[in-house]
């Protein structure tokens, strides 16, 4: 014996449960890192950005009169 054997079928299968669990917590640890996180710094963002479009589209609308 080599060694270098081909897995069998039940050693395939715990890899890929262990791969799809795997998977399954990145993806929870990812939703949780966004809703803790991420959101109040978007809604910040997105405010700033907000308010600078409507002083952009008050000082345009105020040189056109």
């Amino acid at each position: 014996m080599s060694g270098h054997e081909e897995p069998g079928y039940v050693d395939r299968f715990v890899g890929a449960c262990l791969r799809v669990l795997g998977g399954a917590l990145a993806l929870y640890v990812a939703v949780y890192l966004v809703q803790s996180i991420l959101w109040p710094l978007i809604l910040i963002v997105g405010g700033g950005a907000l308010a600078w479009l409507v002083v952009v589209v008050i000082r345009t609308l105020r040189e056109r009169w």
